[in-house]
């Protein structure tokens, strides 16, 4: 982090210093006292589940140069007084950690990338960063951090060199990503899809589209450019009737975007495709399973073309591009194939993963094993049950686990699944206990389930069981 002048900062914020220190500058910002170095300027922000505030003191003995809070906390101000250390109070954390990321942003000349939708940000992040880095210095969203936390703390790392960040957006409810453009300022925005995640708190799937597009109208209208997915039916019809404002790219498979795929062929290690970019193309094999991956390659192919990146560097980087941890993630146990896609699930994405399961050929059992879609709001049983539908012709054997899941189970069972064959759990240890006297050699399972079911553990049980034989 780029060295921010103290009196500066608590302009930005708009805070009051409650006691000064002989501190002009501020080298670096922590939210975590757990990874807080000496001199760092901590945070406390507030939470659902959690209070900054509670751990101002242990911040102070780890030696911060100074705390930024909305109140003062019991029994610490007995300590304050002692130290040379800056205390700012400000009516709300958040905020602050937000206007400071905003401000820090504009210390550097660097071009921005917002990338959101309702599936594949992280991967197609992670497979424009793999392109991009190959010609610039490029700072990119750690993991999912795409919050309104991660964001401004992502920001907060730029540096001189960064010629490039990519930014991922993940919102809830409307107006979050609205406030995450507005602390970033980017000049290329990227929605990958539009489906019905997180529908209960964004309230219908009208809602989703306008949180999401409200990237794009954030982009300045000469210099920025948009790029939407062709083949989503909402995306098209923003094309369509013109409320794009900026320049705009289009990527897409049934409909020939800009940037487009054809020849989608399933392989045993992935997926093999021509990528056409203009009137140049050429034949991609993408180390991932899974057609939805190629539109996360459109999307990132899109955006380093924008960059004139060529397109036989955009092959090579592709080609190389390792799958992102327990996304479609392809894992061998001995004999036993695992395909680890626990990070989390929505209808659209369960539906492609247990279609891309489907698919695959062999020589042992299928074997399913799929957790709560979280959520859905009024939509939760009725799209379980589509899914159980869907279960029910994709493997020989489906386990379940969760309240919502069960439904999926007992649908499979009336599209024709038998009763032995599916298994329904609401404890993990117990799934991992059954899981593992079933399996043989040569089966092939899928887990798929949204983050809060942790069926990752699941998978780790699994793996070193099968070590031990």
């Amino acid at each position: 982090m780029t060295k921010i002048n103290v009196e500066k900062l608590v302009k930005v914020i708009k805070g009051k210093v409650l006691q000064k220190s002989n501190r002009k500058i501020v080298k670096n910002i922590s939210i975590d006292t757990r990874k807080l170095n000496q001199n760092d300027l901590f945070v406390a922000l507030k939470g659902e589940n959690f209070d900054g505030h509670n751990f101002v003191g242990e911040a102070i003995k780890k030696g911060a140069s100074g705390v930024v809070l909305s109140q003062v906390p019991l029994g610490v101000d007995s300590i304050i007084g002692k130290k040379n250390l800056l205390v700012i109070k400000v009516d709300d954390t958040l905020l602050a950690l937000q206007e400071i990321a905003g401000y820090y942003r504009k210390m550097f000349d660097c071009l921005v990338i917002g990338i959101t939708g309702s599936n594949g940000k992280t991967t197609t992040k992670e497979m424009i960063f793999s392109i991009l880095k190959r010609k610039f210095s490029v700072l990119a969203t750690e993991g999912n951090l795409n919050n309104q936390i991660g964001l401004p703390l992502t920001l907060l790392n730029l540096e001189k060199k960064h010629r490039i960040c990519i930014l991922e957006m993940g919102a809830s409810s409307i107006g979050e990503i609205a406030r995450l453009a507005q602390i970033s300022n980017p000049q290329i925005g990227l929605i990958t899809n539009i489906s019905n995640a997180h529908i209960e708190s964004f309230g219908s799937l009208k809602n989703v589209l306008s949180g999401k597009m409200e990237l794009i109208n954030a982009l300045p209208v000469k210099k920025g450019v948009a790029i939407l997915n062709i083949d989503n039916v909402k995306l098209r019809r923003i094309l369509e009737t013109n409320k794009v404002k900026c320049n705009w790219l289009s990527f897409g498979v049934k409909n020939r975007g800009h940037i487009y795929a054809t020849n989608i062929k399933n392989l045993s290690y992935g997926i093999e495709f021509i990528l056409h970019i203009k009137d140049k193309q050429e034949k991609i094999r993408l180390p991932m399973l899974g057609v939805f991956n190629v539109y996360n390659a459109l999307a990132a192919s899109a955006v380093s073309w924008n960059l004139n990146i060529d397109i036989s560097l955009i092959k090579q980087a592709l080609e190389n591009f390792y799958p992102v941890p327990m996304r479609m993630e392809k894992l061998f146990f001995k004999d036993i194939e695992v395909i680890n896609d626990a990070y989390n699930a929505n209808p659209v994405s369960m539906k492609n993963a247990i279609g891309t399961f489907s698919g695959r050929s062999s020589a042992g059992k299928k074997i399913l094993i799929l957790g709560d879609m979280l959520e859905l709001g009024k939509d939760a049983v009725k799209e379980h049950k589509k899914t159980g539908k869907i279960a029910a012709k994709a493997c020989d054997v489906l386990f379940t686990i969760g309240n919502l899941a069960a439904f999926t189970a007992h649908e499979a069972r009336k599209f024709g699944m038998k009763k032995e064959n599916i298994f329904v759990f609401k404890d993990r240890k117990k799934l991992a206990f059954e899981l593992k006297k079933i399996i043989q050699k040569k089966d092939m399972l899928l887990f798929k389930a949204s983050r809060s079911m942790k069926l990752e553990e699941v998978v780790k049980e699994l793996k070193n069981s099968i070590k031990k034989v």
